[in-house]
C-alpha cells in the first residue's frame, strides 16, 4: 500500500511540475520577448509549418521523442513514469494555457510588462522541472540528453553540456526563426535571461522542495 502511495504521490507532483512547465511556455510566448531555448525551437518548427493542425503540443512530441529514442539506447536507467508524463503532456499543457490566454483576450503590449510576464514564465517554468525532476521519477528526455554527453565526456560537467545543448537549440531557432521567418519573438531578450538564469533557480527551487516536499532525496542531475 506504501509503495502504491509513494507512486500516487510522485505522478501527482510530476503531472503538476508538467503544468508549471507548460504554463510557463505558454507565459513567454505571450510576453512575444523570445522563448527557453528548447521552446524557442520547437516555435520555430511550428511556424515554419505553419499548419493549423500543427501545433506545440504535437511538436514538442515529436522533437522529445526523438531525444527519448536516444535516452532509451543510451540512458534507459532513468527513464520512468515521469519521463513519459513529460514528453507527451508539457506541450499539451501548453497550448491548453494558450487557449486560455486567447479566450480572455490577453494581450501584452507594454514593453516593460512583456519583460516582467516573461520572466514570470521563467520563474514557473523552472519551478515546474524542480518540482517534477525532484520526484526522482524519470527525468525528461530533453534533460538526459547533457547528462548522456557529459556520461560520455566525463571531462564535462552537465552544465556545460546543458548550455551545449541549449545553444544549438538556439541556433537552430536562429537559422529558422530569425534568418528565415524573419520573427522577433522567438529569440529575444527572455532567451538571454533564460539561457542565464533557469539553471540558478532550478538550482534554489530543487533545494527549497528537497528541504519542504522530498526530504533529502538523491540528485537528479549529476
Amino acid at each position: 500500500m506504501n509503495k502504491i502511495k509513494t507512486i500516487l504521490i510522485k505522478t501527482s507532483l510530476v503531472l503538476l511540475g508538467t503544468a508549471f512547465l507548460g504554463l510557463g511556455v505558454a507565459c513567454q510566448n505571450l510576453s512575444t520577448r523570445g522563448q527557453d531555448s528548447l521552446s524557442a525551437m520547437t516555435f520555430s518548427f511550428v511556424y515554419l509549418v505553419d499548419k493549423q493542425w500543427f501545433n506545440y503540443s504535437m511538436c514538442y512530441f515529436l522533437i522529445n521523442f526523438l531525444f527519448f529514442i536516444i535516452m532509451l539506447l543510451l540512458l534507459k536507467k532513468r527513464i520512468n513514469c515521469g519521463t513519459i508524463i513529460n514528453f507527451v503532456l508539457t506541450g499539451v499543457f501548453c497550448d491548453i494555457f494558450l487557449v486560455i490566454f486567447a479566450y480572455l483576450e490577453i494581450k501584452i503590449t507594454n514593453p516593460f510588462l512583456q519583460v516582467i510576464f516573461g520572466l514570470l514564465g521563467i520563474c514557473l517554468s523552472s519551478f515546474g522541472v524542480a518540482l517534477y525532476a525532484g520526484a526522482n521519477f524519470g527525468i525528461a528526455p530533453y534533460d538526459a540528453i547533457p547528462i548522456i554527453i557529459s556520461n560520455k565526456l566525463p571531462k564535462l560537467k552537465f552544465k556545460y553540456a546543458k548550455m551545449l545543448v541549449d545553444l544549438t537549440c538556439i541556433i537552430v531557432s536562429i537559422i529558422v526563426g530569425v534568418l528565415i521567418l524573419k520573427r522577433n519573438d522567438i529569440i529575444n531578450i527572455n532567451t538571454i535571461f533564460s539561457f542565464i538564469l533557469m539553471g540558478q533557480l532550478i538550482s534554489i527551487f530543487s533545494k527549497i522542495l528537497n528541504m519542504k516536499v522530498y526530504k533529502n532525496e538523491e540528485k537528479v542531475f549529476e
